[in-house]
């Protein structure tokens, strides 16, 4: 049973598809999010900063061309290489998956942000079932014909999955691998455990590089799709400063639960992805809340 579980849940749906965020709602607000389009795909993307313009998104996004923000491409795309040797590009996964654009200055004039509605990078205390918003430009199936004109900001609310002192990923793998009986599982720790093994399959390479988030149970629960790559997982902090928690890398999808699970995206404090950021910073990114990164 636990190879056919495997076998289940490990298959990523790694694409610039016309899926939306599933349980998502129709959003006017969060400007920093923006659109990427380009090579026939469009990817989501979260505004850092304004001078120059600054978005970062998925890798991935940019590997198919999907970066040109109101039909500009950026003047640097900054990028590095994971380092892993435990990698399958026919999995479709992509390690590292988190790249910066750099925009032509004069792109900055196209949006009239303040500070306060800018994504921040400073890192922010997270546990094992906090809420996070997501957002991004999935189309649904009603827009889907048209790749750029319909397309609509959702955005959704989930509870993480993240490693803790209370929550290990491996921890929970093993126990459930060990155990004799699925039956017994509730439905959080289903949820859990499909998350949690696909995690350890496609993360074995650096385990906790990654956020998750619950299967989709309820209509309350919300979870990103592939169109939504690159956008942001982020969390409102008291002060109201709206910290960039991760990007949205992979789906993958459950077809006998008959729902689409949230993967991942790239945990932003990552020791990894802060030396990404601080390389970006040094070739002319302006990032919010680097300083506190550091």
């Amino acid at each position: 049973m636990f190879i056919r579980l495997i076998a289940m849940v490990a298959c990523t749906l790694l694409t610039l598809s016309a899926e939306a965020i599933v349980n998502g709602k129709d959003e006017a607000g969060m400007p920093a999010v923006v659109m990427l389009e380009g090579g026939g795909g469009v990817c989501s993307g979260s505004i850092v900063g304004l001078n120059p313009l600054t978005v970062i998104t998925a890798k991935h996004c940019a590997y198919y061309g999907a970066i040109q923000l109101k039909g500009t491409a950026p003047a640097k795309v900054v990028f590095d290489k994971f380092p892993t040797k435990v990698f399958n590009p026919a999995r479709g996964d992509s390690p590292g998956d988190i790249v910066i654009l750099i925009y032509p200055q004069e792109l900055s004039k196209e949006f009239n942000l303040s500070k306060e509605e800018l994504f921040t990078v400073a890192p922010l205390s997270l546990k094992l079932h906090d809420s996070v918003s997501f957002c991004g430009y999935g189309s649904t199936n009603l827009d889907a014909k048209n790749i750029t004109d319909n397309r609509k900001k959702r955005c959704g609310q989930n509870n993480l999955i993240i490693e803790s002192e209370q929550y290990v990923f491996q921890d929970n793998y093993n126990r459930v691998v060990n155990s004799k009986d699925f039956t017994d599982l509730s439905p959080r720790e289903l949820s859990e455990f499909l998350q949690t093994t696909t995690q350890f399959v496609l993360s074995q390479y650096e385990v906790g590089s990654r956020l998750a988030v619950e299967l989709v149970s309820d209509p309350s629960l919300s979870v990103p799709a592939g169109g939504d790559s690159g956008g942001p997982w982020f969390v409102k902090s008291e002060d109201s400063r709206l910290h960039l928690i991760g990007v949205h890398s992979i789906v993958y999808q459950s077809p006998k639960m008959s729902a689409i699970a949230a993967g991942f995206s790239w945990k932003l404090d990552h020791p990894w992805v802060k030396q990404l950021l601080l390389k970006a910073a040094l070739e002319g990114a302006d990032i919010n809340g680097i300083d506190e990164l550091k």
